[in-house]
Order: structure tokens, then C-alpha cells, then sequence
């Protein structure tokens, strides 16, 4: 077979941090806590990887990051991996390689996602975040709530409460806004922001601002890359985050694959 399994922390650093912002969540993903959770193929060029796909098994259906500076040598892996690959993934691939990879896969109405990074730090210092607070495992309840009403499409895991950066706002009535961590790492130094939501009856007034200009605030003395995925066509959270010092670094598709042929 063209492709490899690879088990070398190290060397998966090594191809990842050619461009931190782009694998973000592949560095993440390094880590011990969500290592178990992995699995990497490789494909080898004169001796050098040419391209990496990671699948997280940890969800149903599995999730699928295939990224790339260098379309051809991920096509080729994605088509070779097709035979060993789960039937069904929730992918994340590098635009523009939807029609190459055709023969083995269907991607499923592909949304299209800009990677922003956190390139102007000294943009947070001007944002007002007094009013976000750090949560813990006991305002789980609190988050799944907030999230029903107001993101119920998010990958919210109320374990990382416990193990990743959350920040939220809260009023009388309880939790109104939050902004909390994907795939993080003080071992790799990443830090890949996501399930960001404010309730519906409180939108409008700064809150997702502040919760996650005070998360990013905690995250700089250890994390050096933060960043964030963010669909191209939600306006108002692309403003939200340049206010904070983000600047879009990279685009990407996000979306259901199948795998069409399986076996050989």
C-alpha cells in the first residue's frame, strides 16, 4: 500500500509545524489526553511525508482532518486510504479536492470555513473582559443548556470542561455566553477556540466578545498559536474575532464524506 501508519509524535510535530495554523488541531491532537484517540496515515515522497490525514475516533461518526499546502500528495493518500477508511466521516479537507477525489468518495455539501489566527494580540488589551469568568466541570449543566438553545448543532463535550480553557458570561438568570477550546496543548503550545455561543435573547451586546477575549487572555502566557475555524458566511463572528486581533490564515471544507468503494 502507498500509505503508512505512523505512530512517531515527533515526526507528525515536525510536518505539522511547517504551518502551525493550518494543523492546529492535529497539534492538539498530539497530546496525551486525546492521543488514544487517533489515528494517522502518512504518505512517504523520497523519504519525506508529503501528506498526513488524522482520524478522531472519539465521536460518532469519526471525524477526518485532511489538510494540505500540497493538493496532489493528499489526494493520493485519501484515494489509496479509501479501502480502510470508516464508511461514514465528518471531514475537514482542503479546498478545491472534492472532484479528484470522486472516484472513492461522496462529499457531502461541503460548507466553507476560513482558518483565522490570533496575529494582533495586543488587540485584546482594548477589549473589555471583566465580565467573562473561567467555568469548571460544575457549570456543565449551565453549558448544555446554553448550547440547546443557542448551538445545538455544536460539538460541545462537557468533559473538556474539566480538562480545556472555558470561559463564560453569566447574569441572575445563568449562563448567557461562552467560549471555550477544541484542541488544545501547553506540550505543543496550540490552542484551537470553538463552541463560541451567546443565548439568543442576549445577543447583540458584546458578550461572545468578552468571553472570548478573556479565554484568549488566560490562554497567551502559555499558549503561542491560538486560532479558530469559522463558516465564510457568518459575517458578524468574522468581525467579532478581527476586533480581537484574528486574521484569516487559511480556508478550508467542513462536512459529511462517504467513503463510495470500500474493499480494494
Amino acid at each position: 500500500m502507498p500509505f503508512t501508519c505512523l505512530h512517531d509524535k515527533s515526526r507528525l510535530e515536525g510536518f505539522f509545524c511547517a504551518n502551525t495554523f493550518l494543523h492546529l488541531y492535529e497539534l492538539g491532537d498530539l497530546d496525551d489526553l486525546n492521543w488514544p484517540y487517533t489515528t494517522w496515515y502518512g504518505l512517504e515522497q523520497s523519504g519525506r511525508l508529503a501528506a498526513v490525514v488524522l482520524i478522531y475516533n472519539k465521536y460518532r461518526p469519526p471525524v477526518m482532518i485532511a489538510l494540505s499546502d500540497d493538493g496532489p500528495p493528499l489526494v493520493e493518500l485519501l484515494l489509496s486510504l479509501a479501502p480502510v477508511l470508516p464508511g461514514c466521516c465528518y471531514a475537514h479537507i482542503t479546498p478545491d479536492i472534492g472532484s479528484a477525489l470522486a472516484p472513492c468518495y461522496d462529499v457531502i455539501s461541503p460548507v466553507p470555513h476560513y482558518k483565522m489566527a490570533l496575529l494582533s494580540p495586543d488587540k485584546l488589551v482594548k477589549v473589555d473582559a471583566s465580565q467573562g469568568v473561567a467555568l469548571t466541570p460544575a457549570d456543565a449543566e449551565d453549558a448544555s443548556e446554553l448550547y440547546a438553545a443557542s448551538y445545538p448543532d455544536s460539538w460541545f463535550d462537557a468533559g473538556r470542561l474539566g480538562t480545556t480553557p472555558y470561559f463564560g458570561v453569566k447574569s441572575p438568570a445563568g449562563l448567557i455566553s461562552i467560549a471555550g477550546v477544541h484542541a488544545f496543548s501547553e506540550r505543543y503550545g496550540v490552542a484551537a477556540l470553538g463552541d463560541i455561543a451567546t443565548h439568543p435573547a442576549h445577543r447583540g451586546n458584546g458578550l461572545a466578545k468578552a468571553a472570548t477575549a478573556a479565554l484568549c487572555q488566560s490562554l497567551l502566557p502559555k499558549i503561542a498559536h491560538i486560532g479558530l475555524n469559522v463558516r465564510q458566511d457568518n459575517a458578524s463572528a468574522i468581525s467579532c474575532y478581527r476586533g480581537l486581533g484574528f486574521e484569516v490564515i487559511g480556508e478550508y471544507r467542513e462536512g459529511p464524506i462517504t467513503v463510495r468503494t470500500q474493499g480494494g
